[in-house]
């Protein structure tokens, strides 16, 4: 069955069905730029499986943080891997920070790490690693933004067409400073990520139950 939702019928002119200029029925607002804009408002928000990935790598000795990848947007789990395995806790960068042990010299603790927390651009851990710990992240990241040709559709165009759907009405209703408009489906999108993030919480605690028991 083809696909009813792709790049090309999106960014389509006002007489295309499914286009987000025939949505708003507008043939002079910028298609290309408020698709942009609502899937960066979707990942920003949106929290399901289809998003996560894995990357491995390593805390080098004295460590005390890495560099989050590219697209991440939410850590799902961290876990040092090999004998030395665990899994640490995620933390508010806040409370980790007031959290810090130092030394006599002032120079921050060592010692195995146990929590963690994200800003934009590392993952800090509350200890400098005392050796190297192989790791897990396991995160939440942001897919490639939709393009002609190479790359027409994907899980949101697929699975999840009515959130993209709200997120470009809203957007397009905000270049034509529709404030009314923009907030109703600005509301709409939120309720449909939200649904969209719990039911996908239930599926991943389900699959882990059945691990555990099984």
């Amino acid at each position: 069955m083809s696909n009813t939702m792709t790049y090309s019928i999106l960014t389509g002119s006002r007489s295309t069905d499914g286009s987000i200029k025939n949505w708003i029925n507008s043939a002079v607002i910028p298609a290309t730029a408020i698709l942009e804009e609502a899937e960066a408002e979707i990942y920003n928000r949106l929290r399901v499986r289809e998003m996560l990935t894995l990357v491995e790598g390593t805390l080098n000795t004295d460590g005390f943080r890495i560099a989050v990848p590219d697209g991440y947007r939410a850590a799902y789990s961290l876990r040092f891997v090999g004998s030395k395995k665990a899994t640490l806790t995620k933390r508010e960068l806040y409370d980790l920070e007031e959290n810090y042990q130092y030394n006599a010299d002032s120079t921050r603790a060592s010692g195995k790490p146990q929590d963690y927390a994200a800003d934009a651009n590392y993952i800090w851990f509350d200890k400098v690693a005392n050796e190297a710990y192989s790791y897990e992240l396991r995160y939440y990241q942001a897919l490639d933004a939709l393009a002609e040709a190479t790359n027409e559709s994907n899980f949101l165009t697929d699975r999840y067409p009515y959130i993209l759907r709200a997120a470009c009405l809203a957007k397009g209703f905000e270049w034509l400073r529709n404030t009314s408009q923009e907030s109703k489906y600005l509301s709409l999108m939120e309720k449909r990520i939200f649904e969209a993030n719990s039911e996908s919480d239930y599926e991943m605690i389900g699959a882990d139950l059945q691990m555990q028991v099984g």
